[in-house]
């Protein structure tokens, strides 16, 4: 199957789930809330895109998995590929909640392995009852498993990969979006330092190590490329992760440490 067929199963997908419970639910649980505190519903949307609602975050990660193949082409075979983008419509299916069951989203920085069982049963409840034909519903629930749960490990790496990867470019995102509206008299996220800082001396350095070596062509152009941005973003950030602790959950000052080493090394 093409990856042309796959984006008009993807439309198809896309209209189901929004006639369903779980679609209403998805629509209406806003991402990163940990750093959340008063802005608006609007405000978050604007700061942060497409990823600031679970149901938008699955279509731009969707577009995102398109082009990682795109520019890592040959790497798969078109059964994988097929595979890799259908796990990746439905990989936060979990996240919804019906009839009072279900987690939400729950930030990565957070999640537990009892988070994540909590979520592959959800997803497979609602791709099992979506109004779709039955093909279709076996192909999702196939590439879940694969994609998701790891049975092809992989295409679980390159989930992980462009997850993480997806992390990093939401934080700066946000970080560039919240210049923007400070030049504007807008107001940015209150929690921006903690926020974009905590995803780069946390995220990005696995993003580092592992993904950009893995994936050069995808993963590490794109790092690349954000060169002058990450390091704006450290530079705004860095007065507070050096002075500042969350939740008492990571020494800050040795997290500093080792991303400017990392970051050294990798810009040669």
């Amino acid at each position: 199957m093409s990856v042309e067929v796959v984006a008009g199963n993807a439309s198809k997908l896309a209209t189901a789930l929004r006639s369903t419970k779980a679609g209403d639910s998805l629509a209406s649980t806003y991402r990163w809330s940990l750093f959340r505190t008063d802005e608006t519903n609007s405000d978050w949307r604007e700061i942060l895109g497409a990823t600031a609602i679970d149901i938008s975050h699955g279509e731009l990660m969707y577009q995102i998995g398109r082009n990682f193949l795109k520019l890592e082409e040959g790497r798969y075979t078109p059964q994988q590929e097929e595979t890799l983008l259908y796990g990746i419509l439905v990989h936060d299916f979990g996240e919804a909640i019906i009839d009072g069951n279900g987690i939400g989203d729950v930030s990565a920085q957070i999640k537990t392995k009892e988070h994540e069982a909590i979520e592959v049963n959800i997803a497979k409840l609602v791709i099992s009852t979506l109004p779709l034909e039955d093909e279709l519903i076996e192909k999702l629930i196939y590439s879940y498993e694969q994609v998701v749960e790891g049975g092809d490990p992989e295409l679980q790496q390159a989930f992980k990969a462009l997850e993480k990867t997806e992390y990093v470019m939401t934080a700066l995102k946000a970080f560039q979006n919240c210049r923007r509206r400070e030049a504007e008299g807008k107001p940015g996220v209150t929690l921006e330092m903690a926020m974009v800082g905590r995803v780069i001396v946390i995220d990005l350095p696995k993003v580092l190590d592992i993904h950009t070596v893995a994936y050069p062509n995808s993963i590490g152009r794109y790092v690349r490329s954000m060169d002058d941005v990450i390091d704006e973003a450290y530079e705004y950030s860095q007065d507070w992760l050096r002075n500042n602790g969350w939740r008492n959950t990571a020494d800050h000052v040795a997290l500093c440490d080792q991303f400017e080493q990392k970051w050294a090394a990798f810009k040669g």
